[in-house]
């Protein structure tokens, strides 16, 4: 039996679930280009529409702020909050991106992991030097949900402060 993938001589070879990953990552391996593209694309598309959107609800407040300052400060409140759980939502889902590819490098011994998408080749790295970059994705993932919790409470604090 002849095993030409890492995962095969890792061992998991018997395994449905590794094969089918390693099939999706065969797939996707020469489009991971194209992948971050699309992803970008539609992140700066959402960031367009939230800053009109935004911008149309802070152009509303102001207009109300003549009427009735007090609904003017409510509404103000609630688009600040949102924007803070905006924060949240994408503190966690970097973390986890991070704690997921911190997890993936302590398994294998190796930065990057196997079948990785990667938008240009790069060197594999083993040894101590993965284990440095595997201590560096922990830091951020946790670094990156605390920033996402921290800035969403000192907003709420200074909102209750108005």
């Amino acid at each position: 039996m002849s095993c030409s993938t890492l995962y095969c001589k890792a061992g998991y070879d018997n395994s449905y679930n590794w094969r089918i990953m390693n099939k999706i990552a065969t797939a996707l391996r020469g489009k991971s280009r194209l992948i971050a593209l699309i992803v970008f694309t539609l992140i700066i598309i959402l960031a367009t529409w939230l800053l009109k959107v935004f911008h149309n609800e802070i152009r509303a407040i102001s207009d109300v702020t003549d009427m009735n300052p007090d609904v003017a400060v409510i509404r103000l409140k609630i688009l600040i909050n949102i924007i803070g759980y905006a924060m949240i939502v994408f503190g966690i889902g970097f973390g986890v991106y991070f704690l997921n590819l911190a997890f993936k490098v302590n398994s294998t011994g190796q930065f990057p992991p196997p079948n990785a998408l990667l938008l240009r080749k790069t060197s594999t790295v083993y040894g101590s030097a993965a284990q440095f970059r595997e201590t560096l994705l922990y830091v951020s993932a946790v670094a990156s949900m605390l920033s996402g919790f921290l800035f969403t409470f000192i907003l709420h604090s200074i909102i209750n402060k108005i």
